[in-house]
């Protein structure tokens, strides 16, 4: 049975505990087979690309590889990383959670085979201004709140049911760590991944985006932009486990817990999450 309640108590992984289970009279605590970071696709133009194959979930099973590939947005892939992902990943899905914005800025670049569906969260006026930790908190319970954003979630659930046999689904918004990483949350939730690994997983961003957004503050540092400018970038750059609690926070409220929302607020009837976790367990 999936816990349904998601604890931010876990908001680092450590390297210590990565390859180990962990069983206790009150909770089993199942890590990923291999670290976190070993998830990680190199690709020359793209950042923030994962596999979720490999995690294991509370039943024992495991979640196939180069099935479900979660990413930050892929305007500057190469050739080269197209046929990556295309052949030896198998990818037959590009599934962009994108603003209509964001998408017309930085379009995806069209790969042989892969069928594109665009299917925006949200839109600008679900932000909270100016960028603090409080207001990307209100932020995220917007995913929840808004019935755009829990259609997109909906939709985003069918094309994993729908993709095609031995191909993988590539999902992703610009960085790959809030849209996305939220419903990389739910997804792990309906696969039966444990609370303390899919918080490990959400908060691993930091990692993955860490020389990015680095690089980014230097410049904006020595292009002389302000100190208040610089904290908004940092916050609005990197996420915390407190971020996904006050999405869960408003699930709880709205919906009781995870497994009601999901049914309920996002439409994915239990038969359909049966079928989910038959297509991409093992």
């Amino acid at each position: 049975m999936k816990n349904n309640h998601i604890s931010a108590a876990s908001s680092t992984f450590p390297e210590s505990t990565v390859e180990e289970t962990t069983v206790t009279s009150e909770k089993l605590t199942v890590t990923p087979l291999k670290r976190i970071q070993d998830h990680e696709i190199h690709l020359e133009g793209g950042f923030n690309v994962r596999d979720l194959g490999g995690f294991e979930t509370q039943d024992g099973r495991i979640i196939k590889p180069h099935t479900l590939i979660r990413s930050a947005r892929l305007n500057h892939l190469t050739t080269t990383d197209i046929e990556t992902l295309v052949r030896d990943y198998h990818v037959a899905v590009d599934f962009d959670l994108r603003r209509a914005d964001e998408v017309e800025s930085a379009k995806d670049p069209k790969m042989p085979g892969v069928t594109y569906i665009d299917q925006p969260l949200g839109t600008m006026s679900n932000f909270h201004f100016p960028i603090t930790p409080e207001h990307i908190r209100e932020h995220y319970r917007t995913y929840v709140s808004v019935s755009q954003a829990r259609y997109a979630y909906h939709q985003f659930f069918m094309a994993v049911l729908n993709k095609p046999v031995g191909k993988a689904l590539l999902y992703h918004c610009a960085s790959g760590k809030d849209r996305t990483g939220v419903g990389t949350a739910l997804l792990m939730h309906v696969l039966g991944v444990d609370g303390d690994t899919i918080i490990q997983d959400y908060v691993a961003s930091n990692d993955f985006l860490r020389d990015r957004n680095d690089a980014r503050i230097s410049r904006m540092k020595k292009n002389g932009i302000s100190r208040d400018k610089i904290m908004q970038v940092k916050y609005d750059s990197g996420v915390d486990a407190t971020y996904l609690e006050a999405a869960f926070d408003e699930i709880h409220r709205e919906f009781g817990n995870l497994d009601t929302f999901i049914e309920k607020g996002l439409r994915v009837t239990p038969e359909q999450q049966a079928e989910i976790r038959k297509m991409y367990l093992i």
